[in-house]
């Protein structure tokens, strides 16, 4: 152990001559505020320190520190075994299967991580570079093809209105040619009225009554067809002041308004030509007459005609001038739904268009960023992220190789065992007592070790041990035999017991003697290391600061072991020889 001490000292020497070095080499290379040391390859010891007391282990308890069904005993009640021997195990294939998974996540998070490193491969540069052009061809042809499907509902949209237009044009003129349809009904008819009502002033007197070359021989027809003469009389010039109306402002409006009370006065009027040719049944003219009682009856036939054929003509033609209103404001609304589906269509095309050269456009962007991500080199991110996996997954494969190893039982120390708690198929819980054994060697060290510094510490650890009784220069040996895994709080903080074993018994050691114990958990031989100051963390990922003689870089690195003496181990990112900033100078 004064052996051990000493190369523990050397190499702390060794550590402090060489920051010196580094320090000296770096003033005599630039005059820069900066305090470097150079890496150096190293011995890094890291030891876990802690305090108890010398007790008497007659009887000692082992427990598992997790679940588990009892595969096999290997022992019996009063075997007596060595240290180091099997005593039980827990059925490993659960925790085998988490190691394989375990490893599995580290080849994966691995492989991520070379993936990255080595970049894209020539076939993935391709097919992305591929990608890139068919999304830079596809968003031409969607332009093209959605300009063309634009101008053609904007074509069909102008044929619409083009429609519309002539619909309206068509029932204006339609309209034209049925009002002045209208208007030379209206002539005619007053045309043949007048002829009628002439015939009739050739018949009748100044007082409606007939000419005295006439007899009637039915009184009652006579009075009848006078009555009706004068009524005729009234129809006439209700008749002409109805059409002067009319001819004011020959509008469809008006031919509506009009020609209804035309045809009423007209058919006044035929009543007198109706009641007049009935008169001439019982009628007869005397020679002095002008014409003939055949040719009388002749003319009021005619007139008779001409009045029906006025009224037709007069309600035909208000008809028509409905019936052109109705049909072309029909064909008129069909034109306009129609350039009304035109414009939507337009609108919709539109709005899909946008949509399809969006969806396009974007596309473009996604494979042209592809692209040089592809090309890229990777980002500190990236690599800081896929870093933190694999870290991660070496973690969780450490945890389930720890579970694994702990699913077998071996004794600590040499002894008898007294008794066995459990059998072969059983489910044991974390801290039940499963053997007891009555330990050789009666004498250990009992210490607590905070929780910060209890996953470095393992069974079958080293320990040197110095006790107040025989002075610091005399140092024990012994070895971590047992590892408390149910918590203990002191004051807030949380400990775990540790059971440190002597490697010898000596008759000169006694039970209640104050300990020191210095665990050795973990060493490296011949390593790259820094000073732990010189490492700053950023953003989950560690680098120091090189000076390479003129300026400084910030270099990655990764760290592995943390010894005593503030120094940590580099297994990446620096080479043996560069220079580390780990101050700066005071002035």
């Amino acid at each position: 152990m004064k052996r051990k001490a000493k190369i523990i000292a050397a190499i702390l020497i060794i550590a402090a001559i060489g920051s010196v070095v580094g320090v000296s080499l770096a003033r005599r290379k630039s005059a820069v505020p900066y305090l470097t040391e150079t890496v150096t390859r190293d011995g890094l010891i890291q030891t876990v320190s802690a305090s108890g007391k010398v007790k008497s282990s007659t009887d000692v308890l082992l427990s598992f520190s997790q679940n588990g069904r009892v595969a096999s005993i290997k022992v019996k009640e009063g075997d007596k075994v060595e240290a180091g021997q099997m005593l039980l195990t827990l059925d490993p294939a659960e925790a085998r299967a988490r190691v394989a998974e375990s490893l599995a996540s580290v080849a994966a998070a691995r492989a991520d991580l070379d993936k990255l490193m080595a970049g894209a491969s020539f076939t993935e540069r391709h097919l992305a570079s591929v990608a890139m052009e068919n999304a830079r061809s596809n968003l031409a042809q969607v332009r093209i093809r959605t300009g063309a499907d634009i101008a053609k509902a904007a074509q069909a949209l102008e044929e619409a209105r083009t429609a519309v237009s002539a619909s309206e044009t068509n029932l204006q003129e339609d309209l034209a040619a049925k009002l002045a349809d209208a208007k030379t009904a209206a002539d005619t008819a007053e045309k043949k009225a007048q002829g009628a009502m002439n015939t009739l002033e050739e018949i009748y007197d100044s007082g409606n009554d007939f000419n005295s070359y006439f007899t009637i021989s039915n009184i009652e027809t006579k009075e009848n067809a006078k009555s009706a003469k004068s009524a005729a009389d009234g129809a006439w010039s209700r008749f002409s002041s109805s059409l002067t109306s009319f001819r004011s402002a020959p509008t469809e409006a008006a031919v509506h308004q009009w020609f209804p009370r035309l045809t009423e006065e007209l058919s006044f009027m035929r009543v007198s030509v109706s009641k007049t040719s009935v008169a001439f049944n019982d009628a007869t003219v005397s020679a002095s007459a002008p014409k003939t009682l055949t040719t009388y009856r002749a003319d009021i036939a005619s007139a008779w005609t001409d009045f029906n054929a006025s009224i037709a003509d007069l309600s035909d033609a208000d008809i028509d001038l409905t019936t052109a209103r109705l049909n072309g404001e029909a064909t008129l609304n069909l034109k306009k739904a129609a350039a009304s589906t035109a414009e939507e269509t337009l609108q919709v095309t539109r709005a899909q268009a946008q949509t399809t050269l969006t969806q396009a456009e974007g596309d473009l962007r996604t494979a042209e960023a592809q692209y040089q991500k592809t090309i890229a080199p990777p980002t500190k991110e990236e690599m800081a992220l896929l870093n933190a996996r694999l870290t991660e997954a070496q973690a969780s494969l450490t945890s389930a190789q720890d579970a694994f190893e702990k699913t077998t039982m071996k004794s600590p120390l040499h002894g008898i065992i007294t008794n066995v708690e459990v059998k072969v198929g059983e489910t044991v819980s974390p801290a039940v007592t499963v053997i007891r054994l009555l330990a050789e060697n009666t004498l250990e060290i009992s210490v607590q070790t905070p929780e910060s510094d209890i996953p470095k510490v393992q069974v079958d650890d080293k320990a040197d041990i110095t006790l107040d009784a025989f002075g610091s220069g005399t140092i024990f040996t012994g070895k971590v035999r047992f590892i408390n895994p149910a918590e203990t709080i002191i004051e807030g903080v949380v400990y775990y017991e540790v059971t440190v074993a002597f490697d010898k018994a000596i008759s000169e050691i006694k039970p209640g003697m104050s300990a020191d114990v210095v665990l050795h958990t973990d060493e490296r031989t011949n390593v790259l290391a820094v000073p732990l100051r010189a490492v700053k963390e950023k953003n989950s990922t560690n680098f120091v600061e090189i000076f390479n003689g003129a300026a400084l870089e910030q270099r990655e690195v990764s760290l592995g072991l943390r010894g005593d003496g503030g120094r940590v181990e580099i297994t990446g990112g620096l080479k043996e020889g560069e220079l580390v900033i780990i101050g700066t100078k005071k002035k």
